[in-house]
């Protein structure tokens, strides 16, 4: 199949049951990560929008996309407390460790500067290759923990690690929140 022949439902295909990043899109078809994006953002393919339709199709009446907009923002907060609840039930299995270290791993890091490092050139696929299964498995421990309800863990890992990068600027989740 051809760049061009890929139809909304076989890039749906792609990005959320075969869970493709754009890079593997892009390479699969010979294409840029950018033209993938640009596809994407056409057919309004993306993990934001996903989420909303699943939560949607938990609420007879929501799964129709027409109605979906307008019901989210009239919701009541039980109905959007149950929604909350399902999707950390969804999330919080150990089933879906892995891909949920691998998914924190590209929107902590890898969708990041060190992608662009990689781009120019200063850093190998050896290289990312590397720090991508060190990022994984780490996370992975992380969730694991978080899985499990072990914070006894996470605070002894808190504690030993927590006075390093005193000296950064501080964490400041609303950057995040306006990109």
């Amino acid at each position: 199949m051809e760049w061009e022949q890929v139809d909304k439902r076989e890039l749906e295909r792609l990005y959320y049951e075969e869970n493709l990043a754009d890079s593997v899109i892009a390479d699969l078809f010979g294409v840029s990560r950018n033209e993938v994006k640009k596809k994407r953002k056409q057919y309004n393919i993306g993990m934001r929008q996903h989420s909303i339709e699943q939560a949607a199709a938990e609420i007879p009446g929501l799964a129709d996309r027409q109605y979906q907009q307008a019901m989210a923002e009239m919701l009541s907060p039980e109905i959007c407390e149950m929604l909350n609840q399902r999707a950390k039930e969804r999330l919080l299995c150990p089933e879906n460790m892995d891909a949920l270290a691998k998914a924190l791993t590209h929107y902590i890091f890898r969708n990041g500067p060190v992608e662009n490092m990689h781009a120019e050139g200063k850093l190998s696929q050896k290289d990312m290759k590397t720090l991508n299964v060190y990022m994984v498995n780490h996370l992975a421990w992380v969730l694991t923990r978080a899985f499990e309800g072990n914070w006894s863990q996470l605070e002894t890992l808190f504690g030993m690690l927590s006075l390093y990068g005193k000296d950064w600027d501080p964490a400041d989740p609303q950057q995040v929140e306006n990109q």
